[in-house]
């Protein structure tokens, strides 16, 4: 099994360079933080390729929470499954395509994302 339930501010480890608490939901309403450990390897094999830090600005989000920030209803955040971060820079991003299944670049961050599937790439900037 490759999700893992932690209780909410949990400095656990999870993986190579991240705490669980980086992935928890902002709001006070949820207890526990879902975490996919094979989002989490990707997550720390792109540390390792950029050698410095990537700061996670959302990562699970509780369904009331995904709601109220205008998540999509099957959003993989909810499944502990997507990190969005502002840490990564344009020339960085074809190293995200070669380890993350979808990167969606918006406006001030970028999406990652562990779906099943093929490999996907959006670059919303220009919409």
């Amino acid at each position: 099994m490759t999700m893992r339930i932690f209780e909410k501010r949990s400095f656990e480890m999870v993986g190579q360079f991240f705490k669980a608490i980086e992935f928890d939901c902002p709001c006070e309403g949820c207890r526990h933080t879902l975490i996919d450990l094979v989002h989490v390897a990707r997550l720390d094999q792109l540390r390792r390729e950029l050698e410095r830090p990537i700061r996670i600005t959302s990562g699970y989000r509780c369904q009331r929470h995904n709601a109220k920030v205008g998540g999509s209803s099957n959003s993989l955040h909810m499944r502990g499954m997507a990190t969005d971060t502002n840490s990564i820079k344009e020339s960085e991003l074809a190293i995200c395509r070669r380890i993350f299944p979808r990167v969606i670049v918006y406006p001030g961050y970028v999406h990652l994302d562990s779906k099943p599937g093929g490999k996907f790439f959006l670059d919303r900037r220009q919409h």
